[in-house]
């Protein structure tokens, strides 16, 4: 039974990220739509093109610089979300990613436990969808309970009105 899973992982992961990816953009709001975009861009998308360039999968016995430079990237859009979304789950995202970035700089430090930083590095992507997922489904009760609110700060709200 855990085989099969494990058959499957990746096929389950994408399933759940698309299913993730429709519904932020059918029912959630800029911030949703947002950190989602950042999962599939940075990981989807960056991950296939690194793994393109390198011509191999993760080794995970060096520090894998390609992973470095996505998460690096996914930190800091996950932290510019967190800092201008009216939401609190984008802080947990941004938090979960900068785990990751000092998984790569631990393994720096001793690369010794190959396995430890591969579970250590994509753990935290299993988390990462669970809190939006979690994320999004709280946007939903609020704007069923209270209606309408503000998906940013109203201060990122006047700079992009002044821009539009």
């Amino acid at each position: 039974m855990v085989a099969e899973f494990f058959r499957y992982k990746e096929e389950l992961q994408f399933a759940v990220l698309l299913v993730t990816a429709l519904a932020a953009w059918r029912w959630g709001a800029g911030p949703e739509r947002a950190s989602i975009a950042v999962v599939l861009v940075v990981f989807g998308l960056g991950d296939a093109i690194n793994h393109w360039l390198s011509h191999s999968g993760p080794r995970f016995t060096t520090i894998e610089e390609g992973h470095l430079l996505l998460d690096m990237v996914a930190f800091i859009l996950f932290g510019a979300i967190a800092l201008l979304a009216n939401r609190v789950y984008p802080l947990c995202l941004t938090a979960l990613q900068g785990l990751v970035l000092l998984i790569h700089f631990a393994v720096g430090l001793s690369t010794t436990a190959p396995l430890a930083y591969s579970i250590l590095s994509l753990a935290p992507s299993y988390l990462l969808t669970l809190t939006l997922v979690a994320g999004m489904i709280a946007h939903w009760r609020r704007r069923r309970r209270y209606g309408p609110y503000r998906s940013w700060r109203r201060d990122f709200e006047v700079w992009l009105a002044r821009r539009g």
